[in-house]
């Protein structure tokens, strides 16, 4: 389990959100646009708490 500190978004997420990025309608099948509730971001800085042998 980790706890994430700071999370953001990167060039290619606002690429995606504004509908400028090509690949939006190949791999999500409809424009960013349209949904209000598509959750971007994949920046994150984390902290770990302890390391637990599996």
């Amino acid at each position: 389990i980790i706890k994430v500190r700071v999370a953001g978004i990167c060039g290619s997420d606002v690429r995606y959100f504004l509908g400028e990025n090509p690949w939006a309608l190949h791999t999500l099948g409809k424009s960013t646009r349209e949904d209000k509730n598509f959750i971007l971001g994949h920046e994150v800085a984390f902290r770990m708490p302890e390391v637990v042998p599996w």
